[in-house]
Parts: C-alpha cells; structure tokens; sequence
C-alpha cells in the first residue's frame, strides 16, 4: 500500500529541496566530497524533456576506438559517490558521470518523472548528446533501475549494461533490509539515527565521511518525486540481449534474496553475474580497483561483440 502511495503522489510533481537552508547545506556538502574525486575534463550541463542534467567528463588520451563508460549513482548520491572509481575506470575509456534528475545533486528537474520509462527517455537525450555512438552504461543502486529501464527502452545506444547492487531491478531485496533502507530514507529521523541507518544499508562507518554527509542531507533535504521501480520481469530480463554484468554483495545485499544472482544468471541471454566476497552495498567503494579491472574485461569483450555483431544488440527495437 505504502509503494502505491507513492507512485500516485509523485504524478505532477517534480522534486526539490525542502528549503534553501536544506539546499545550501547539501551543495557545501557536495562540493567537500566532489573534491575527493580527479579534476574533471569537462562539465556540461544538458537540456532535456524533463529539465536540466549535469554531467561530468573525464577522458584519457586515446580512447577514440573504445566506447565511453555512463555513470548513474544510487538515491541522493550524485556523481561525488564515484570518487573510488573515476581514476580507474577513466584509465583507458571516456567516463561520463551524471547527476541523476529528480534527486538530490545539480540536475534540475522542470517536469514531473511519472513512470520509469520517462527516466530513460531523459537518458537517452543525454547520450545522443554526449555519447552518440553508444556507451557502457554502469548503475549503482536505484541507478542500476535507471539503466536497466535504459537498456530495455534504448537498447541500441547501450552497448553494455553493468549493474552494481542494483535496488529494486533484478529482485525485491530481503524485508530486513528493506526496512533499515525505509528507516534510512525518512527525512524526519534525528541525523544520529539516520547515520546509523546508513551504516547499517552500506555495510561500514564510512557514512562519518564527506560523502556520508552528502547522502544523509541529501535524503533529509530533498524531496524526491519518482516512480518507484520494479524488478524486471523474466521476459523483461531476456529482452536485455546486450552483455550484461551483475554485481551482488556477499553480506546484506539490496539487489536481492539468496538465490537471485543464480536466477539471473539462468535467465540473461549474454549475463556476467557475479558476488564479490567480503562486500556490501557500498560494493563500488569497496573493490575498486578489482572491479575497475573487472569491468574492464567486460567492456574489452563487449565492444568485440559490438565489431563483430553490430546490430545484435537492437534486435528488441527492430521488432517493435
């Protein structure tokens, strides 16, 4: 019921800070942490249907034959959560980092997101934009609904899909986690219990940090109105024909119930799914240089298959 609610309070509304205290607060906290990360290349601002989004870019020397890398981060996160992973995952490729519209971070949202397919199509201006000839798309948390939405919608601009503990994508996580996420995002919890919920969802005490801060004041002081997503259907997740990574944590995963990264794995036509030991939702903050190579490899084999079998991977549009 509560889900329902949700979903019908979000029609025509569009998400904003709570007050301009609340704003200037969470962008000081922004900026400390968006200081961790390299010095970015370039910054762009893009306009779409929905309203403005920010976008960050890093690009090393020689990146002309491989395709660029798209970030989308979890729930008032924004592009600071990748400051583990930009150096490593921009050593050979492009990467482009998105503030995600409709939530806390410098995108500005001037029309309301009612399903989730309207996140795609906002997506999907970005990268004609940016990234034209197609990219690796990698999402964290409720990022990784956003990419998936992307990839089933778009599926000829996604040369590969990497999932990252994705929440409410490939299965509905255990109710104990759930709950503590809920207990997490609700704006009126005193800033010591909230910390402590985010310790307890991202699996460490690094919520004491700046990116901690960032989150936590992020969930306190915006109010974010979006659909709420759905794990994908079986069908929907044979429809995903591009090559696919799925990345669970071992302890307190969000992105599902022990057994799903099995049924996932039986149900991907092209799927690389995978449980990194000693890990929890923070998976990205974790391993990053493991997974940097990781992902790596991954994308090496993807943009073979992209050489070989060009329009493989939009065979779903081609049918519509």
């Amino acid at each position: 019921m509560a889900l329902k609610i949700r979903r019908e309070r979000s029609r025509g509304h569009v998400g904003h800070f709570r007050s301009a205290e609340a704003r200037r607060a969470y962008r000081a906290a922004y900026d400390e942490a968006f200081r961790d990360l390299p010095e970015a290349n370039d910054k762009h601002d893009v306009e779409t249907s929905f309203g403005r989004v920010r976008a960050y870019e890093w690009h090393p020397r020689d990146t002309e034959h491989r395709h660029p890398v798209i970030l989308l981060p979890g729930r008032a996160s924004g592009t600071p959560m990748w400051s583990a992973n930009i150096r490593a995952l921009g050593e050979k490729r492009r990467v482009i980092a998105l503030d995600m519209l409709g939530d806390a971070g410098l995108s500005q949202q001037h029309q309301p997101l009612n399903q989730v397919r309207d996140h795609a199509t906002w997506l999907h201006e970005v990268q004609s934009q940016l990234a034209p000839q197609g990219a690796h798309v990698v999402g964290h948390s409720f990022g990784g609904s956003t990419a998936a939405a992307y990839a089933l919608h778009h599926p000829q601009s996604v040369t590969s899909l990497a999932l990252l503990e994705p929440m409410l994508t490939l299965a509905y996580p255990p109710i104990r986690m759930l709950l503590w996420t809920a207990l997490f995002s609700l704006p009126v919890l005193p800033a010591r219990w909230r910390s402590a919920a985010l310790a307890r969802v991202g699996g460490s005490d690094d919520d004491a940090g700046a990116l901690g801060r960032m989150v936590s004041l992020g969930v306190a002081g915006f109010r974010a109105e979006l659909p709420m997503p759905r794990p994908l259907s079986a069908s929907q997740l044979s429809e995903l024909t591009m090559p696919v990574y799925a990345a669970f944590a071992e302890r307190d995963s969000l992105a599902g119930k022990p057994g799903t990264a099995s049924r996932v794995r039986e149900r991907l036509p092209d799927g690389h799914v995978t449980t990194w030991p000693g890990t929890t939702h923070s998976l990205p903050l974790q391993v990053p240089a493991a997974l940097a190579g990781d992902l790596d490899e991954f994308w090496t084999r993807a943009e073979e298959r992209a050489r070989t079998h060009p329009a493989a991977h939009a065979s779903r549009l081609e049918q519509r």
